[in-house]
């Protein structure tokens, strides 16, 4: 509505952008977010969802682009990596996508999506006894979330 209303800024584009994301509409979501962008080029979180976006519709290549804006942009926060790992396992680039994940796991070790890709990503690679690792690992965090997982790779 902010945006219908004249009142564009990064934060109402993504907002919009997020809420077409959850309705299920990619291509206005991602119209949304290079207009988030326009509004403020330096936007670390812009970045970030445009790489979410991407690796949500399968253009992985374009997602590590924008990964790699984010992480200039503030090379100290996880989401960037976590997205970057998920770009490189969609690109069937298993060595740098564990890399990346990891990498957001030292920055944020409660970050429990990170653990979730990063036992898939060794599941897809064939090493199995290395998903089940992180499967154990994630149980003290959320043993929930764990469960599912383990059920994930077990199949």
């Amino acid at each position: 509505m902010a945006v219908s209303l004249g009142m564009s800024s990064c934060e109402a584009f993504l907002r919009l952008s997020r809420a077409l994301l959850r309705q299920g509409q990619p291509d206005q979501a991602l119209n949304s977010c290079w207009a988030a962008i326009r509004e403020q080029p330096g936007s670390y979180e812009a970045y970030c969802l445009l790489a979410e976006i991407y690796n949500m519709t399968g253009s992985h290549q374009d997602a590590l682009a924008g990964v790699y804006v984010a992480i200039r942009i503030d090379p100290s926060r996880a989401e960037a990596y976590h997205l970057k790992g998920i770009s490189h396992r969609g690109l069937k680039e298993y060595g740098p996508a564990v890399e990346a994940l990891r990498k957001a796991l030292d920055i944020d070790p409660g970050l429990g999506a990170a653990y979730w890709d990063l036992a898939l990503t060794y599941y897809q690679s064939g090493d199995r006894q290395a998903a089940a690792e992180i499967c154990r690992a994630l149980e003290k965090l959320d043993p929930e979330l764990s469960k599912q997982l383990m059920t994930e790779v077990s199949r």
